[in-house]
């Protein structure tokens, strides 16, 4: 497999990792990228890419996610994480590519290429998304977990918090995959543990910030889009998504709602997602990317974010760096700030033994209690 790390000019230092499981880049065929699954790593996805053979496929981790090195700061969002992965494929050579969005932050990611650098884009495929208009619908399920993971009273309600986000995310697999189920509680604990809390945050922080998208500006996106949900994804119900489906009047969304299926449909559903995605690539197969260079792309997209957060300004960042990309107001910058000084402080404070951080430690045996 070929891999490497892309440095990208900024206050947040990014090195980008990038892996090409299939084999270097073959010029006859069609490029897909795989963007970092939510909450897990692209592991989980080998029969993804076994699938996709006659592709050439690019992974790409975003910040907090697999291999990709950065330091936390204020201004990072998912329009950053679109400038990082877009700056990836310029330094790659890959002018456009199809994308499969496997979880939210994938999905949310894509959605903010396709709006800033539209060009880089030939269809888009999300597995278990989110709403953009309306909250999602456990809300306070996951405050709950955010409370048991990032301050939680002793190792027992820590691990609580890591069970919570398995049983939301694999339901069942306790019994039915429990090798699995323990890899995924492995990776959760490393992830959300109070010594990685500004890890944690590269996850969770943009989510909590407003997209700045418009249902107009969705409603503008025209590439070909497959949609794949989970008709029981706790987080985000098929019906709390309606708004939000309807926004894309631009494109015939090719919607599939998965019976049964819970919000890691990428995951759960792998089989399935993979029956979908074949054919849905190879019908576009033939889309040819633009030529249009990365320079009138960043000139573009630096218009688009001064006319959707109202701020000229913007016309004037830096348009080698990531973070000039952000959809953030300097409040929200701010308050983003705020919030990684305390985690920090937190974080190099935080003593408490934590066994469900232990390697080996047995997640699917706690589900039997």
């Amino acid at each position: 497999m070929l891999s490497g790390h892309i440095a990208h000019p900024g206050p947040g230092k990014a090195r980008t990792h990038w892996a090409m499981p299939n084999g270097a880049i073959d010029a006859a065929r069609s490029t897909i990228v795989v963007l970092s699954p939510t909450m897990h790593d692209h592991s989980f996805l080998q029969p993804v890419f076994d699938a996709l053979s006659a592709f050439n496929v690019v992974c790409i981790d975003l910040r907090g996610h697999g291999k990709t090195i950065s330091e936390s700061t204020p201004a990072y969002d998912f329009a950053v994480a679109a400038a990082d992965v877009v700056f990836t494929m310029n330094a790659l050579e890959i002018s456009a590519a199809h994308f499969y969005a496997p979880g939210t932050s994938c999905y949310l990611t894509c959605i903010k290429i396709v709006t800033l650098f539209p060009s880089s884009v030939l269809t888009l495929t999300f597995a278990g998304t989110c709403t953009l208009f309306g909250e999602h619908t456990a809300v306070e399920t996951f405050r709950e977990i955010d409370q048991f993971t990032g301050d939680p009273q002793d190792g027992e309600e820590f691990t609580e918090g890591v069970m919570g986000l398995l049983y939301l995310s694999i339901p069942g697999w306790e019994r039915t995959n429990p090798v699995k189920f323990d890899k995924m509680g492995s990776i959760l604990a490393r992830i959300y543990t109070p010594r990685n809390l500004l890890g944690a945050y590269q996850h969770t922080g943009p989510m909590r910030m407003p997209h700045g998208l418009t249902h107009a500006e969705v409603g503008a996106i025209k590439v070909p889009i497959l949609w794949i949900h989970g008709e029981a994804d706790m987080a985000h119900s098929p019906a709390a998504l309606a708004e939000t489906l309807a926004a894309f009047t631009g494109t015939k969304l090719d919607l599939h709602i998965l019976p049964g299926a819970p919000h890691t449909v990428d995951l759960v559903c792998q089989d399935e997602v993979i029956r979908l995605l074949v054919p849905f690539l190879s019908q576009h197969s033939q889309l040819s990317p633009s030529q249009e260079p990365l320079a009138y792309s960043t000139t573009t997209a630096l218009k688009t974010i001064a006319r959707l957060t109202s701020s000229p300004s913007a016309l004037h960042r830096d348009p080698t760096e990531p973070e000039s990309y952000t959809f953030m107001s300097h409040e929200q910058e701010e308050i983003s700030a705020g919030h990684i000084r305390y985690m920090t402080a937190k974080s190099e404070a935080f003593n408490m033994h934590l066994p469900a951080c232990e390697i080996g430690y047995r997640f699917s045996r706690q589900g039997d209690v």
